[in-house]
């Protein structure tokens, strides 16, 4: 991904959508490490909003350094990207950690 070059969502989609085809993953620090080939990373968050539990992950680009190069979009904007099981694998796995 190169954030630099634009329309990183997009970029970012891509990788997220094609990435259960080449590899394997089960956990979310296995798909932070996949993802990282890609100067991009994921966080958990969790949190009340207008009074309703709120769970899900972000997606942040990475420049070279492994710094945030960009704004965070929320995975829901992508997880019809995913595979459903892989989804779900991701988000159980998450309540691991």
């Amino acid at each position: 991904m190169d954030y630099k070059a634009g329309d990183i969502k997009s970029q970012i989609a891509s990788v997220v959508r094609h990435l259960p085809n080449y590899y394997q993953f089960q956990t979310l620090g296995e798909y932070n490490a996949l993802l990282s080939l890609f100067n991009i990373t994921t966080e958990k968050i969790e949190g009340e909003l207008q009074g309703k539990m709120r769970k899900g992950l972000l997606y942040i680009p990475l420049n070279e350094k492994g710094e945030r190069a960009g704004h965070p979009f929320k995975a829901s904007c992508s997880e019809r990207m995913l595979d459903c099981q892989h989804w779900n694998c991701i988000l159980r796995n998450a309540k691991q950690l």
